[in-house]
């Protein structure tokens, strides 16, 4: 459980929305659409450990001179964890976790997603360094919530966290979100994977 709530904090989790774009850069409108952003857009994720994991968006909010989004996460009905998510020019990126902010802030998706795309994350959460590379790809993937084809994928086998190696790869669906999670710190190994999607009304 500790080290699910860690990994929410550290690495951005799922994070469902809406499809309808959001955007704090001189008013206009970013592509959200593999990263919904709406208040009120909600998915539960089933992991393989048995637990349910439900994040939400709940509201705008300001960090700094920054508009961003608040998402709060749920392990079993119990809160676990929250982050600030915000959409800049080249993609979204991560503010601040748990109250702690990223610094900088991290680029969690490049937009428009492109097979090829590579970035590198050098960044300091809560005293931990955070570092790594990460790989966009394609790939049919099948949740319970459904199939998606050619979703995105966003890849590091180096990532380091305080100086623990992190593998993970994380899939993204159009108007969705993520829809599926396959990470791996310290020889554990956890998947998520989508159960429910609800666009916020």
């Amino acid at each position: 459980m500790k080290l699910l709530s860690a990994l929410l904090s550290a690495l951005a989790l799922a994070v469902p929305l809406a499809t309808s774009g959001f955007s704090q850069e001189g008013g206009k409108e970013k592509d959200t659409s593999y990263y919904p952003l709406k208040v009120g857009t909600q998915w539960t994720y089933g992991a393989s450990d048995g637990q349910k994991t439900v994040i939400r968006v709940t509201k705008q909010e300001k960090l700094g001179d920054v508009l961003g989004v608040r998402l709060e996460a749920s392990v079993n009905g119990q809160a676990k964890a929250n982050e600030i998510l915000a959409v800049k020019e080249d993609g979204i990126y991560r503010y601040a976790g748990d109250g702690k902010k990223l610094e900088p802030p991290v680029l969690v998706l490049k937009t428009p997603p492109k097979k090829g795309d590579t970035w590198e994350v050098k960044s300091k959460f809560a005293g931990l360094n955070v570092e790594g590379k990460f790989t966009v790809g394609e790939e049919d993937v099948a949740v319970p919530a459904g199939k998606y084809s050619k979703a995105v994928t966003v890849q590091t086998d180096d990532m380091k966290i305080g100086g623990d190696p992190v593998v993970t790869t994380l899939w993204f669906a159009p108007n969705v979100g993520m829809v599926k999670q396959v990470i791996n710190v310290r020889g554990v190994k956890l998947t998520l994977e989508l159960e429910k999607f609800e666009e916020s009304k």
